[in-house]
């Protein structure tokens, strides 16, 4: 296999050494490589950062494997554009990385789990950073927020050094955007140690302990640097401390990451037009008095304006929105205000089961599903009298939404698809449209199968940089139709709202997300 390493020091050289003796590996990349790495691979000039030629150079040169190692391109989504490429990759997607990435979003992602950390606190005012440090004093450490090539912490000794590393970093840029926002903690004493782990999202495999030396000069009297080598083991890491370490930070801090709350980070810094989307399903909506007609995601129910605002703030605090742009997207939408609750209409759903039952709940259970999504679709279809050509139409309607055209195959069981293995689309029906369907498709499976038998279209319309089916697909020209989906439980169906003819279509952002569904506690 062909493999590309993503990276030009000391880490690439360790890893580059090591991959070369690999019988797997027939052809070794390193970009931008150095002099040394020369030794064991062909050293490509290509920067670290520069995912568009990095994506473009693994391609032509049909690399199996990128191994992504330096933080920067991690942050900026190098494994996601792989991804998408159809490349796998081994590092964190964009928004795990994150807590590499920003100091503020560890922090918080800390504290929220209960996982040991300094006492700190986050500024993103030079001035309310500088009265800070001089109520608190010193020795105190001052962050950069963001990545700054190992630079960007000052221990300060004195309150004069802590103020002129905020100002470096907030007033002279030193460290450009990454230092917009500092985080200013505790100064903590004792010998430091350094710990990786390797997980795959489950499980953990700590590496072998290490002790760093990032002091410029003898003594520790110097400036951070990235760091000047290390050694391990260290001997302060004792058995008893690495299970302490694993019990209260390592698992604990996997786990957070894993929680879809983590994910809001996304939404609030994308330049798409993204919303939270609920739906809400069982005895709660009557306790509730919510209001599954017509109006169900707006109008002017209390319970769900308060939902939805509730939500939105949680987004805005979790994620990390600072004012004045708490949404960064291209156009917005007045979903920045206000997440979309949507309220099932089972006294109209046509079908034996709810939506609740059909993911997994009993009939007495009150669940809440939940995903972060692309600005919905209407399909305001007034004619159509059979549930085919209902279900033709709202076929249509997915193929263009913000991911059809970019996205065929999306759960594809290929690794070319694993980015989109668990893509998925919510079709929220009004009670004219499900019944419709229902005349003709009484199991609302077989309605759904039907719906994932017409999404789909010539090759030559979906985005080819993105939708590229692989060799176990079979063969294929810009005539063949490609569908959008394989699975039918892809597609989701949920019944809503009141009179008129129009339904929604709802996909997630991005395409790797999967709807979370939870029991309500009543």
């Amino acid at each position: 296999m062909n493999v590309l390493i993503v990276g030009g020091g000391g880490r690439e050289h360790a890893i580059a050494w090591a991959l070369s003796k690999s019988e797997q590996v027939e052809q070794l990349y390193c970009a931008p490589g150095n002099g040394g790495i020369a030794a064991e691979a062909e050293c490509v000039e290509i920067k670290a950062t520069d995912i568009p030629a990095m994506v473009l150079f693994a391609k032509e040169h049909d690399v199996d494997y990128v191994v992504v190692a330096p933080d920067d391109p991690l942050a900026l989504g190098m494994v996601d554009a792989l991804a998408e490429a159809g490349i796998p990759a081994f590092g964190p997607r964009k928004n795990a990385a994150i807590i590499e990435a920003s100091k503020s979003f560890s922090k918080n992602l800390m504290k929220q789990y209960g996982i040991p950390t300094a006492k700190y606190e986050i500024f993103t005012d030079m001035n309310e950073a500088l009265a800070y440090v001089r109520e608190m004093g010193a020795p105190i450490v001052v962050k950069a927020d963001g990545l700054a090539l190992g630079k960007g912490v000052v221990v300060a000794q004195t309150v004069v050094e802590a103020e002129a590393a905020i100002c470096s970093m907030m007033g002279d840029k030193k460290f450009g955007e990454a230092g917009a926002r500092v985080v200013i903690e505790e100064c903590m004493t004792g010998p430091e140690v350094s710990v990786l782990c390797f997980t795959d999202g489950k499980h953990l495999s700590p590496m072998l302990s290490s002790q760093d030396h990032k002091r410029a000069y003898n003594n520790d009297e110097g400036p951070n640097t990235g760091g000047m080598g290390a050694f391990a083991p260290s001997p302060k890491y004792s058995p008893e401390i690495a299970q302490v370490c694993m019990d209260t930070i390592f698992r604990p801090t996997v786990e957070a990451m894993a929680d879809p709350v983590a994910a809001w980070r996304g939404p609030t810094t994308t330049t798409a037009a993204t919303v939270p989307v609920f739906f809400i399903s069982g005895p709660i909506i009557e306790k509730l008095k919510l209001n599954p007609g017509t109006g169900t995601a707006g109008g002017e129910n209390p319970v769900t304006n308060a939902l939805g605002y509730f939500v939105n703030l949680v987004g805005d605090v979790v994620g990390g929105s600072v004012p004045p742009n708490f949404d960064k997207s291209t156009h917005g939408s007045s979903a920045d205000l206000v997440a979309m609750v949507f309220t099932e209409n089972a006294k109209e759903n046509p079908w034996k089961t709810t939506y609740a039952e059909e993911a997994g709940f009993k009939p007495s259970d009150s669940i809440v599903t939940h995903f972060s999504a692309y600005l919905g679709n209407a399909n305001i279809d007034h004619d159509s009298k059979t549930g085919q050509r209902l279900l033709t139409t709202l076929s249509t309607g997915l193929l263009g939404s913000a991911s059809g055209l970019a996205s065929c195959l999306a759960d594809y069981d290929a690794s070319y698809a694993i980015n989109n293995k668990v893509s998925f689309a919510f079709i929220v029906l009004c009670p004219e449209h499900a019944a419709t369907i229902a005349k003709d498709f009484p199991d609302q499976r077989a309605a759904r199968d039907f719906m994932r038998e017409t999404a789909a279209m010539p090759y030559k319309f979906y985005s080819q940089e993105t939708c590229v089916p692989g060799k176990d697909f079979g063969p294929y020209d810009e005539n063949t139709f490609i569908p959008r989906f394989k699975k039918t439980e892809s597609i989701k169906f949920f019944v809503s709202g009141g009179p008129g003819k129009q339904s929604q279509i709802w996909v997630p952002f991005p395409q790797v997300f999967k709807p979370v569904s939870k029991k309500i506690a009543e």
